[in-house]
């Protein structure tokens, strides 16, 4: 560790302008933002800044209600406190280890972000409404999101009670369970922007709380079993996506692209940055994919390329303040100095003292961010960030603890004229970075035909890995694709190739992660729900039990110039028979957005 000098210079610079203020609110709870502060003892076991045992310099027997003066902190003490943080957080899992194993895994989806479609009786017990319809409406005009759901119901305790029992039964141990005996390695976990809850606007935006406490318990089941997670901010602040409950108000006002919006959107990436460096429960959690789906039309975007630099720049700048370099290019990162960044850098502070409160995750971290933190002028965050490295690791990079950043590719929007750039995330990269794909054939306009012939003829000469990697958007994964198709006849040897093709063509990429875990036995799948739960179709037979085995692993011979490389047939071993594949007899059947 440098001398504190250089310590002195950058706290002089972030901490000139500690707040005043008395009180955080957040999560219906209250904390002391003074230079004294009493917080329970940190749970034992796992990563934890509280394991460090530092004072910050100040007594227990003074008032707990006073505010530090301006610039008043122990330089020597904040030294010690920022290098055993950092020695911690280094000390954590190696997350580009993990993030280089092909990625075999599903999509959690309809759990801590409702999708009716998933389960429509489910859905209309919590008290949502469900088709068919002869209304000539459609889902703006009825409860068919949590939005409608949370405005019909206009009780919060009340509405925490119904979709708090829904996150309790869909997503559990047992399914975790399920998920290591298949041999899966990763889940991708949809979120809503109020998972972190003192971003929701209560008097206009009605989400149930409690989602980050069934987050956390299902993270720590899920690192029990060394299973890697894909943090995916699937519904945004605002909506970003229309006419679909997924972007979790089914509505044709979609107001994400706008600054407010990104800011928060931004605070939401840096509090999930924070959590998965500093609870235990994150320890498996390997990437933030910090905005799903787009709309495809670039024109309708304003703003999406600024978006993807600052979350980029965010989510690093909270790793630096960790003691983790992932790229020295963040200490010239243009928007270091942007309003949208230095907001959202602002309204996480506090977010992140409540949270620090709330898990136990020790009281030098949350005196470190009360004391020095909470209220700072940032304006000056350039500096601030350059200077950090002097104390923390020098010119040392520390990649393999860092998260990666994950977008959609550039390829899902197009330009609708000359005048129009579509945004490319890999323009942003600092650092470890996947890019996402979605391919859903099921929805027509993809393959010439709506036959088998075509669909796998479509699938065997994809070349989206390739023209991603041109574009600069490697490694590629597919982070949602199903077995739907456009016909309802479909048999089961025909979709053990369509499984087998498709999960051949996305190894050629970072891997695959398929909609969905699982769905109920009514949902809305077009008759064959087994083309969507990936629980039901190993239990059908159409997925092998081991997900790098095929049936036929030459499948794509027949439809292209040049064969693929041969794999294990999942014939050939006993984990092809996929008689036992399911020991849960909680999977059941399921489909995707119609």
């Amino acid at each position: 560790m440098r001398t504190s000098s250089a310590l002195i210079s950058a706290a002089a610079l972030l901490f000139q302008s500690v707040s005043a203020q008395q009180g955080v609110s957040g999560f219906g709870r209250s904390s002391s933002v003074g230079n004294n502060f009493i917080v329970q003892a940190p749970a034992t076991g796992g990563k934890s800044a509280g394991n460090m045992n530092l004072e910050m310099g100040v007594t227990d027997s003074a008032p707990a209600d006073v505010t530090p003066a301006v610039g008043t902190y122990n330089p020597d003490v904040l030294a010690i406190t920022y290098q055993n943080l950092s020695d911690n957080v280094k000390a954590g899992p190696n997350r580009t280890a993990a993030l280089s194993a092909p990625i075999r895994g599903v999509n959690v989806g309809g759990w801590l972000l409702i999708e009716p479609w998933m389960y429509p009786s489910r859905w209309v017990g919590m008290g949502g409404q469900w088709g068919p319809f002869n209304d000539g409406g459609n889902c703006t005009t009825r409860v068919e999101s949590e939005w409608a759901l949370g405005n019909k119901i206009q009780n919060q305790s009340a509405l925490n009670v119904v979709v708090q029992t829904h996150y309790d039964s869909w997503f559990n141990q047992t399914h975790v369970d399920t998920l290591a005996y298949l041999g899966l390695n990763t889940v991708r976990i949809p979120l809503g922007f109020w998972v972190v809850e003192a971003l929701v606007n209560r008097t206009t935006e009605f989400y149930a709380q409690g989602g980050m406490d069934f987050l956390v318990s299902r993270l720590a089941m899920l690192a029990e079993q060394n299973i890697s997670v894909i943090l995916d901010h699937h519904a945004l602040p605002g909506v970003a996506t229309p006419m679909q409950s997924f972007a979790g108000n089914c509505t044709d006002q979609v107001n994400f692209y706008e600054e407010a919006n990104y800011e928060r959107a931004v605070t939401w990436a840096m509090v999930m940055t924070f959590l998965s460096h500093i609870h235990p429960a994150f320890s498996t959690v390997k990437s933030i994919n910090a905005m799903n789906e787009p709309i495809q039309d670039a024109s309708q975007t304003p703003g999406l390329d600024d978006y993807y630099g600052n979350v980029v720049t965010a989510i690093r700048v909270v790793e630096v303040a960790l003691g983790i370099v992932c790229d020295e290019g963040i200490y010239t990162s243009p928007y270091l100095t942007s309003p949208m960044f230095i907001n959202a850098a602002v309204a996480a502070i506090p977010i992140m003292i409540d949270l620090g409160t709330q898990y136990n995750l020790g009281d030098d971290l949350i005196g470190l961010l009360k004391t020095n933190f909470l209220g700072s002028d940032l304006t000056n965050i350039t500096n601030i960030v350059g200077t950090l490295s002097s104390f923390v690791s020098g010119s040392e990079t520390n990649e393999a603890q860092c998260l990666a950043t994950s977008f959609m590719d550039s390829s899902w929007q197009y330009a609708v004229n000359d005048t129009i750039t579509v945004a490319n995330p890999a323009d942003h990269v600092l650092g470890p970075a996947l890019y996402d794909n979605h391919f859903y054939l099921g929805y027509g306009y993809v393959a010439p035909n709506a036959t088998p012939e075509a669909y796998l003829e479509t699938v065997c000469n994809s070349s989206r890995v390739v023209s991603a990697a041109q574009a600069g958007d490697a490694p590629l994964y597919f982070g949602e694709w199903s077995l739907g198709t456009e016909w309802n006849d479909t048999t089961i040897d025909f979709l053990k190739n369509f499984a087998d093709a498709q999960r051949k063509i996305y190894s050629q990429g970072q891997g695959w992660l398929f909609w969905a875990m699982k769905v109920d036995p009514d949902a809305n799948c077009n008759g064959d729900c087994n083309k969507w739960s990936y629980f039901d179709a190993v239990d059908a037979g159409i997925f092998p039990r081991d997900p790098d085995a095929y049936w036929d692993s030459n499948l794509c011979a027949n439809y292209t110039a040049q064969p693929n490389n041969t794999s294990t047939n999942a014939s050939s071993g006993a984990q092809g028979n996929p008689s036992t594949a399911v020991a849960s007899p909680a999977a059941t059947k399921r489909a995707r957005r119609f």
